[in-house]
């Protein structure tokens, strides 16, 4: 589905925060509509080697008459000093005006760049 829209993001040393509303086009239905995506990440400090991990992932979008698709995506878990993150996730979708969830748990490893 295309999409153009603006980003906004701002982070520091413990905090991540990044926002992209859209407009988007959906290819199969010929219909505009409307999707917000948000990252939020948290990086704490433990020691001098770890520091705490956690993702919050959040995207919807719409179209201008009904819900087409959102999901949530959650990470929670530890990070070295090469930014190399582990541990444990979720990740919860829903689909259309009846909002039809799926939710799936696991592990997860991560790099950041």
């Amino acid at each position: 589905m295309p999409s153009v829209g603006l980003a906004y993001g701002k982070e520091n040393e413990v905090w991540n925060i990044s926002i992209f509303p859209a407009f988007t086009y959906s290819t199969q239905t010929r219909e505009f509509g409307l999707g917000l995506y948000t990252l939020l990440e948290y990086t704490p400090k433990i020691n001098k080697k770890l520091n705490f991990y956690s993702m919050l992932i959040v995207d919807s979008d719409f179209s201008f008459k009904e819900h087409q698709a959102s999901s949530q995506i959650i990470r929670l878990g530890i990070e070295n000093r090469k930014k190399m993150q582990f541990g444990i996730g979720s990740t919860i979708s829903q689909t259309g005006n009846s909002f039809e969830t799926d939710i799936n748990f696991g592990v997860f490893i991560g790099k950041k760049f």
